[in-house]
């Protein structure tokens, strides 16, 4: 997958990959008559026995907690004083600005 993807495998076409040698001796016309290899015996839908287990490395919970202490990249430096008598005039006139009546580009 790293490679550019006009230039994987089977960008011309899937018998591009079925040529492959990987895959020699396969009888694609008939692919759908062959018995899988290995069928798992399910329970339910809902069975997971046949994955493997896994620890997770932090609950949902810790990564929300850790996610709302996370300053946001796109944001980095950017800064906003209420306080700042500049940054509320010019805020106060672009919400005044009545675009249905700014005169055309020429």
């Amino acid at each position: 997958m790293v490679t550019d993807p006009k230039d994987r495998l089977g960008a011309h076409g899937v018998d591009e990959i079925k040529s492959h040698p990987f895959f020699a001796g396969i009888d694609w016309k008939k692919i759908r008559e062959k018995k899988a290899p290995y069928i798992p015996e399910l329970k339910n839908s809902f069975d997971t026995r046949n994955f493997d287990p896994f620890e997770e490395e932090e609950t949902w919970e810790e990564d929300k907690k850790h996610r709302s202490n996370r300053k946001d990249v796109m944001f980095i430096g950017y800064t906003f004083k209420k306080s700042d008598p500049g940054q509320s005039e010019l805020l106060k006139a672009l919400l005044d600005l009545d675009i249905g009546n700014l005169p055309e580009e020429e």
